[in-house]
């Protein structure tokens, strides 16, 4: 009799097979799983940023602004590009280095074709030294990933400072805040 050390054709024509089976049932559970990851980041990225910003103004009792700059370090209204967290001194809406005004953090651009929304035209968070936020508006930072609107998640930040992340709280697989829906859409 003679013995076998390897596969026959038709043992690995059958673990082809299964193993294609599986590859095309998990890996579209793959990418919903790395974009859920890649925005629960980003949240997390924002919501520590927030808090800096705040703890900031509260310890150095002096107004914070944090706002995405654009390459002339001037605040926009652009958030899904480079965001920094500055004391502006001279309150210009813009971090000037000769003013001796300097950069105390900065957040990386998000994902190229990923989208953060804040509100309809602002260009800037800033909290005073009580804590609070300068105005009379409370605000929502909203992540929207590329063709995951689904996925989308925010950050609440009340007129009183205290910022809440979004949870689904209705278990309908979106996020919301206050039985209402994390929308893609300027506000």
């Amino acid at each position: 009799m003679l013995k076998s050390n390897g596969f026959t054709l038709i043992e690995l024509m059958v673990s082809i097979t299964i193993i294609s089976i599986l590859l095309t049932i998990t890996l579209p559970n793959l990418d919903h799983f790395i974009v859920s990851m890649r925005v629960d980041n980003e949240i997390t990225s924002l919501h520590r940023l927030i808090f800096l910003t705040r703890n900031y103004a509260i310890n150095s009792g002096q107004e914070v602004t944090m706002c995405p700059l654009d390459t002339n370090n001037q605040c926009n209204t652009n958030w899904k590009n480079s965001i920094g967290v500055f004391i502006d001194r001279n309150k210009n809406k813009a971090l000037d280095p000769g003013e001796d005004e300097i950069l105390i953090r900065s957040k990386d651009p998000v994902k190229l074709g990923d989208d953060l929304i804040y509100g309809k035209n602002r260009d800037r968070i800033i909290y005073k030294p009580t804590g609070q936020l300068r105005g009379f508006y409370n605000g929502t930072l909203i992540y929207c990933p590329k063709n995951y609107q689904s996925l989308s998640r925010g950050i609440v930040i009340s007129r009183s400072g205290r910022s809440y992340k979004t949870t689904d709280s209705d278990n309908n697989g979106r996020n919301d805040r206050n039985n209402k829906e994390i929308t893609c859409t300027k506000l």
